[in-house]
């Protein structure tokens, strides 16, 4: 059968049994298409009523609170188009602080109502919504181990917080029985303290934990850490490191026992500490008493210094020992050249107080050299006692001293803020001018005058090199050092193991800049053995340099330096 006349057939079929094409819903050119309500969305949102929403925006088909069921207020609509009810009002006396009929709560008024009551919490505080209903979001139990209500924390569940989140740089973030972050347990580098207990260390904050004093002996060295604890390091051969024994160590090693020590002095054989207690304690040799123990026994562990309080400063010298209790001065030990200052040439064992009957009745500072003192007083005057030799008293003459005397001051130098007493010379500061001034003994340029000449009264000190104003200064065996107010390191005198600094072993009469290329800046302050030297920078690191025979230099080796090295761990 040809198509055409199969296509007739169905046509026909179609006519006969009554079925018609509809073409009422053809559309038109330029006419747009009917779009069918029922299949049209809603748009919840846009302000108009459609389908199943329940209100739209504003348009609430009528409704208010009253008509819900409330005694009043002001009926809303959700994001979801649903009537919201959180505004009206439960009674008509919603607001009048007082719990009516159908109120929950009104104001502060719970009508007896609690959080164990109503949330089944311990503690916190149940809160009244503005239509008189509870809200109990601030309950909670602390100590079931859930953050809940106004709970920061509880038990161990800190809710992600630490002591890093809490603005702290480390530390132990606790929670309190209140359920609150507790941050005693955090420290912070860089406030100055030292929170040893919070885990804060000298590695990690050294600038709070670091270094914070530092003295060289005569072949050793020690250095109080921020935590207050004391270490030592080099000759040990009469137990002046205090760790228990007699050997040598050239790493920095826990005298054990102290803490909250506050000032070191090392003497030759001898090593003396403050404690923030007001006590004294020392350790070492004792042949002459100069431990203050009352005895003459040598100990290689700390012995309390007997009959002194409120001590806030020692001085180790050659074979005595001074301390200052509050500004009063007391000395022991070795005293024949009368460095004890008590009027007499009578070794002591224990404490005896400096005579005032010369005038030097209180003190601020103090100095213990080989066999001569010298301290500040109040008013800044400079004093001096014990050898006369080759005027490192600085009082113009060459008289043994029993007893306090006066620094001369006619050449200039007449208040200082710092002394230093060395083997044979003594060293200051000018309180008004700030220049290094020098006494005693000439031999290898230790006085920095650039003579040849012992010198009976203070002699300024060379400024022709660079160093000009001082605020440290220190007085080794036959070498000085000093800091000038830049932070920068000088030493001159005995220069032969390389305690200049300077890179040589040579002498030098006048002040050498110590070198700086190897990190030694920004110097605070700096102390002279026998042969050795060591600074404290103000990063709270210890640096030293020169003689190493005995591992004084701290660097875990016992090989000379003639430049600055960090002591190890540094």
């Amino acid at each position: 059968m040809l198509l055409f006349e199969v296509l007739v057939v169905v046509l026909v079929v179609a006519f006969a049994s009554g079925c018609r094409f509809d073409i009422t819903g053809r559309v038109e050119p330029g006419q747009d298409a009917e779009v069918l309500p029922d299949v049209v969305p809603s748009i919840c949102g846009n302000g108009v009523l459609e389908h199943a929403e329940t209100c739209d925006g504003s348009e609430l088909q009528g409704e208010t609170c009253a008509t819900q069921g409330y005694a009043g207020g002001t009926l809303g609509c959700t994001a979801e188009c649903e009537y919201d009810v959180s505004l009206c009002e439960i009674s008509e006396t919603c607001g009048d602080g007082v719990v009516d009929a159908g109120e929950a709560c009104d104001g502060s008024d719970f009508g007896g109502l609690t959080c164990a009551s109503e949330a089944g919490h311990a503690h916190g505080t149940l809160l009244c919504t503005a239509v008189c209903t509870v809200d109990d979001s601030g309950c909670h139990t602390c100590g079931n181990g859930f953050v809940e209500g106004s709970e920061m924390c509880d038990g161990v569940v800190l809710g992600g917080r630490d002591c890093v989140t809490e603005g702290h740089d480390g530390g132990q973030l606790l929670c309190s029985a209140t359920c609150q972050v507790d941050a005693s347990g955090c420290f912070d580098c860089g406030d100055g303290v030292c929170n040893s207990g919070a885990g804060e260390t000298r590695a990690l904050c050294p600038v709070d934990c670091g270094w914070v004093a530092v003295a060289a002996g005569g072949s050793h060295t020690c250095a109080v850490s921020g935590e207050g604890t004391l270490w030592c390091w080099g000759l040990n051969d009469r137990g002046q490191l205090g760790d228990g024994g007699t050997g040598s160590r050239d790493l920095a090693t826990l005298v054990p026992g102290l803490t909250g020590v506050v000032a070191v002095s090392a003497g030759d054989f001898h090593t003396c500490a403050a404690l923030d207690n007001g006590t004294a304690w020392c350790w070492g040799a004792n042949d002459l008493g100069q431990l203050g123990d009352g005895s003459v026994v040598e100990s290689a562990a700390p012995v309390q210094v007997v009959g002194l309080g409120n001590v806030v400063e020692v001085a180790a010298g050659g074979e005595h020992t001074c301390a200052l209790s509050g500004q009063t001065l007391w000395c022991w030990g070795k005293n024949d050249k009368g460095q004890l200052g008590d009027n007499t040439v009578i070794p002591r064992a224990q404490p005896v107080p400096v005579s005032s009957s010369t005038g030097l009745s209180l003190a601020v500072s103090l100095t213990a050299g080989s066999k001569h003192t010298c301290a500040i007083a109040v008013d800044g005057a400079a004093w001096c006692w014990g050898d006369k030799g080759n005027g490192r008293l600085g009082d113009g003459t060459n008289t043994e001293r029993h007893e306090p005397a006066a620094v001369d001051v006619a050449t200039g130098l007449t208040t200082v803020t710092a002394i230093s007493a060395g083997e044979k010379h003594t060293c200051a500061i000018a309180a008004v001018t700030g220049a290094a001034w020098c006494w005693g003994h000439k031999g290898n340029g230790r006085i920095g005058d650039g003579t040849d000449t012992d010198q009976f009264f203070p002699v300024p000190v060379s400024s022709s090199t660079g160093l000009i104003v001082a605020s440290a200064i220190a007085a080794g065996l036959a070498h000085t050092c000093a800091v000038d107010s830049a932070g920068a390191a000088w030493c001159w005198g005995l220069g032969g193991d390389g305690q200049i600094g300077d890179g040589g072993v040579v002498d030098q009469v006048l002040p050498a800049r110590v070198d700086t290329n190897t990190g030694l800046t920004t110097v605070l302050w700096i102390t002279g053995g026998w042969l050795h030297t060591c600074g404290l920078k103000a990063d709270n690191t210890t640096w030293c340099w020169g003689a190493n025979g005995d591992g004084q230099l701290g660097d875990g080796t016992t090989t000379p330096h003639e430049l600055p090295a960090p002591i190890w761990g540094d």
